[in-house]
């Protein structure tokens, strides 16, 4: 118990240990207290910053509240100017429709008076237009008038013609069947002759066919004709 409460009666090795365990906790101390001061300092510096940022935004504010004010006073006296201006515009324009009303008047008047003589002029000028458009359509007239009686005699002779033509390809036609009859009956007949015995022989079957159509007579009657020039 006594060598316990009495620090004289310590032993040394556990001093020295105490002692220096108490310069670690010291050592360690500093550091933290090192620490703690930087921590101060930067926080001093960042204050500071803030601060000198504060200042500087509030005086940008003024600044700019004094600008905004300025600009206010602008627009309050542009506005009043620009009112001032629409009145005085407005009167112009009133003005201004005044005067083109009473331009117009005169300018209608004006037109109406050389419409009147350019309306007399006109009428002078279609007429002598048409009176030039008529004879040219009397002598367009005529012209046609003749070339039609041209293509109705033209026409005419064209149907008389044809007339003709087609009493000719008639006479054709009706030769043609007699013909065809004619052949057909000397072809029955020689066929029925040729099948009789002793029966007299008949004229060839072309010379009676040339018969039948006239076309001896003709041969004849041209011959004749010659003979008779001659």
């Amino acid at each position: 118990m006594t060598s316990k409460n009495n620090p004289s009666a310590l032993d040394p090795r556990e001093l020295c240990g105490q002692l220096s365990n108490c310069q670690i906790e010291n050592e360690a101390l500093g550091v933290q207290v090192e620490v703690l001061r930087a921590h101060l300092q930067s926080a001093e510096q960042h204050i500071a910053c803030q601060e000198n940022k504060a200042t500087e935004l509030s005086t940008r504010l003024e600044t700019e509240t004094k600008e905004n004010k300025l600009l206010l006073k602008q627009v309050e006296h542009l506005t009043s100017k620009l009112k001032d201006e629409r009145a005085e515009r407005l009167m112009l324009t009133d003005q201004l429709q005044t005067e083109r009303d009473t331009h117009q008047e005169e300018l209608e008047a004006q037109m109406r008076s050389h419409a009147d003589r350019v309306r007399e002029d006109q009428v002078k000028c279609e007429m002598m237009d048409l009176k030039k458009r008529l004879q040219e359509q009397t002598s367009i007239n005529v012209k046609l008038a003749t070339q039609l009686q041209a293509e109705r005699e033209v026409s005419q002779a064209l149907q008389a013609e044809s007339a003709k033509l087609k009493e000719e390809l008639k006479e054709q036609e009706d030769k043609a069947l007699v013909a065809l009859q004619a052949i057909k009956m000397l072809v029955e007949e020689e066929t029925t002759g040729e099948k009789v015995p002793g029966k007299k022989k008949k004229r060839s079957v072309w010379k009676r066919i040339c018969h039948s159509l006239g076309l001896r007579r003709k041969r004849n009657e041209r011959q004749e004709e010659s003979t008779s020039t001659n």
